[in-house]
């Protein structure tokens, strides 16, 4: 009898299905079971320490980690960016040396003096072109001759500068105010003198024939004057060196010129470039 239960209890355990070596630990609630076991799953022989979860039917095997692993990756690759990222940050603080610091505080000093010294001469040359300025207005009037009654001294369209002043001699070419518009013409004589002219063009200053080498062509010209004629006090007698052409002061309607109208005298000729020079 013995042996027939001996016997049944083998039966029963085939029957059960169960075929174990080694030993077991199971949760019959179907939540973990670890240890050494020995099985056919799909096929498939496996033998190791496998933590199994029998309601969800999911296993996880201890076993070296697959060679292709993500988080592996991204851990190194995280790695080498702030290992970089530090050795960039090391770099960007490294202090130069002492004497590239000197040398390019100096460096900049000298281009700061550079700039202060173009400054201050800009302010110069400003300062100087204002001077100028005001001096050439002041002193000096710009004149572009109109028409022929100073030919040949000056010609039409010849650009002159008179020097303003109120100094005015015998043989002097003068700038006048008159009708709106500044004239030229040669002053003769002065106030107190004597004037006369001859019917051939000769001019006499107080009964003295005077040297005219200015004048190309002598001649009366246009002429209403009552000679001889003395000089208002105060004014100038004037005449064209185109005696033919000219009307000054041996008209009437123009008369000798008064002081108050006296700009300056005709000084240099600046135009054209062949006739530069004084003007005698």
């Amino acid at each position: 009898m013995d042996s027939e239960k001996v016997e049944r209890g083998r039966d029963e355990g085939k029957e059960a299905g169960e075929d174990r070596e080694g030993t077991v630990r199971a949760d019959i609630a179907g939540e973990d079971r670890e240890g050494t076991v020995r099985a056919d799953i799909a096929g498939e022989d496996r033998e190791g320490t496998v933590r199994t979860d029998i309601a969800g039917g999911s296993g996880k095997k201890d076993s070296e980690p697959a060679a292709d692993d993500p988080g592996r990756d991204g851990l190194a690759e995280c790695s080498e960016e702030t290992e970089k990222s530090g050795k960039e940050e090391h770099k960007k603080l490294e202090i130069p040396p002492i004497n590239d610091l000197r040398m390019e505080l100096a460096r900049e000093e000298a281009r700061h003096e550079f700039r202060r010294s173009l400054l201050n001469i800009a302010g110069i040359l400003t300062v100087a072109a204002a001077i100028t300025a005001l001096m050439m207005t002041r002193l000096l009037i710009l004149l572009e001759v109109n028409g022929s009654s100073m030919a040949p001294t000056l010609e039409d369209r010849e650009i002159v500068i008179l020097r303003q002043t109120k100094e005015i001699e015998a043989g002097d070419i003068v700038g006048f105010y008159y009708g709106g518009k500044i004239l030229l013409k040669r002053a003769v004589g002065s106030a107190g003198d004597e004037i006369d002219i001859d019917q051939e063009g000769n001019v006499y200053v107080n009964g003295r024939m005077i040297d005219e080498p200015y004048v190309a062509d002598k001649k009366l010209g246009k002429c209403d004057q009552d000679f001889p004629y003395q000089v208002p006090e105060g004014m100038i007698f004037v005449l064209g060196d185109n005696r033919a052409v000219s009307i000054d002061s041996r008209m009437k309607a123009l008369g000798c010129v008064e002081e108050s109208q006296i700009v300056g005298k005709a000084a240099f000729r600046a135009w054209p470039k062949a006739r530069i020079g004084m003007i005698h």
